[in-house]
């Protein structure tokens, strides 16, 4: 039997803090016809306005937060409409076929690609449990593909069918050319 590697327990972030998004909003958001916002830039457009810590942000119902961003939304569309988008807003404007930025065509473009990867988030709150060559507690553990071995759905199904366990999930961005 080979050994798994050690799942990293959860700490708290020195580095900047990821805002949740949305599940049924589009990676880009058409704002008008060829030009269009990643959904991550209107996500930091939206949390800035709520005046919200990211705390507080993430903790906000998947519903509430779809409804603030689509707040957003229609108002960078009004704005742009009115020719009035503010600069920081159009210095983000892709075009939706490519993701090239649409900033001055005499400038070279660069963009950046994201592989998003699930994380998923284990802890027993009720004491201790080992399941799938795993131990968990009331701290959450932090479990990415890699750590659930050669066959992850097995595991995966394996750590759901335990009633004892919660699991939570997110999903993290890292640039695509770091593999």
């Amino acid at each position: 039997m080979s050994k798994r590697p050690q799942a990293k327990k959860v700490a708290k972030s020195t580095e900047e803090e990821t805002l949740n998004g949305s599940n049924t909003l589009p990676a880009l958001i058409e704002i008008a016809e060829g030009q269009a916002l990643q959904l991550g830039s209107v996500v930091g457009v939206a949390h800035t306005l709520s005046g919200l810590a990211v705390d507080a942000w993430n903790a906000l119902s998947e519903v509430d937060r779809d409804e603030r961003l689509n707040t957003v939304i229609a108002d960078i569309k009004a704005a742009h409409a009115a020719d009035a988008l503010p600069e920081e807003i159009k210095g983000k404007l892709v075009d939706p076929s490519t993701g090239a930025l649409l900033a001055d065509p005499e400038e070279p473009q660069e963009f950046e690609m994201m592989v998003a990867e699930q994380v998923l988030i284990v802890s027993a709150p009720g004491g201790p449990r080992r399941r799938a060559g795993f131990s968990f507690g009331p701290v959450p553990v932090e479990l990415r593909a890699e750590d659930l071995g050669d066959d992850p759905a097995v595991v995966l199904e394996l750590l759901r069918g335990d009633p004892l366990l919660k699991i939570d999930g997110r999903f993290e961005e890292r640039p695509a050319d770091e593999d």
